[in-house]
């Protein structure tokens, strides 16, 4: 549940982030998406990379874990 907050937050963070830079990158002074379509898409994409960073993060916390669990023994 923690993963899915987290990742629901930093999708629009990363939206932000990205036409921040695009903004600065192209001299723009705003971006329009004309539609709510591609919010959704470039919000999804976010969504699920930061999904799937945080659960090979929470993967490799637990391997580290049961390897030190298994070194005390």
């Amino acid at each position: 549940m923690l993963r899915f907050s987290i990742s629901f937050i930093m999708g629009f963070v990363l939206i932000v982030l990205e036409s921040m830079i695009v903004m600065k990158l192209k001299g723009y002074s705003g971006i329009d998406l004309s539609n709510i379509q591609l919010m959704v898409g470039v919000y999804a994409m976010n969504f699920f990379l930061v999904f799937c960073i945080l659960t090979d993060v929470k993967r490799w916390l637990e391997k580290q874990e049961e390897t030190t669990t298994q070194l005390d023994n």
